[in-house]
């Protein structure tokens, strides 16, 4: 699962310039699946030398499962104009 998250966000990578990564909903609350993510990652861009970018920090969301709320907020706000 962590492996295939992992390569996601390498793809995600290779067409965005991206900063970081940040997972967020209940899942995000479980510190071992970040850092599974992350050593995936990790493991995945050692192999890749050609890829023309640095590696990212992938972590977990601030607000964990209610960021989808708050996103949700946000675009309700900006699509009403308030």
């Amino acid at each position: 699962y962590c492996h295939e998250i992992a390569v996601l966000v390498l793809n995600l990578q290779s067409f965005f310039r991206l900063e970081k990564v940040v997972i967020g909903g209940g899942i995000s609350r479980q510190g071992i699946l970040i850092e599974g993510i992350s050593d995936a990652y990790e493991e995945l861009f050692k192999d890749k030398t050609e890829l023309g970018f640095e590696p990212i920090t992938i972590q977990a969301c601030h607000f964990h499962n209610d960021s989808n709320l708050l996103g949700a907020a946000s675009y309700f706000a900006s699509e009403n104009d308030l």
